[in-house]
């Protein structure tokens, strides 16, 4: 079954069109990958606190999570070799990257990811 890499950015407020614009221009062209969504972490002081305890927002920066599905971690590995890194320009600290095992799975996207497999 596919897997799900959460990419976690930390963006410079000011640069967010900027990184955007590079996000697209970066998006894979490779037989593994599937799909993905570019996620912006809200921690609006308005939202619950139950809504705010994952612990994604770093500094002063603009936090994204970028889901992304895999056929395989290798097929990910693979494409990008990723290693600590970050844009200086446009990042305020290194990527850090997890893969998530798909356990249990109900639902449309469930059905489009197996399609895609195929």
């Amino acid at each position: 079954m596919a897997v799900i890499i959460l990419i976690r950015r930390v963006v410079r407020p000011e640069r967010l069109e900027e990184f955007k614009t590079k996000y697209v221009a970066e998006r894979p062209d490779h037989p593994g990958f599937i799909a993905e969504y570019l996620t912006q972490v809200n921690f609006s002081e308005e939202l619950p606190p139950g809504l705010r305890s994952l612990a994604l927002v770093a500094g002063n920066g603009v936090t994204f999570v970028n889901v992304a599905f895999w056929k395989s971690a290798q097929d990910f590995d693979n494409h990008f070799s990723p290693k600590p890194f970050h844009d200086p320009e446009l990042e305020l600290e290194d990527r850090v990257r997890v893969v998530l095992d798909i356990a249990d799975a109900v639902g449309d996207l469930t059905a489009a990811l197996v399609k895609r497999q195929s």
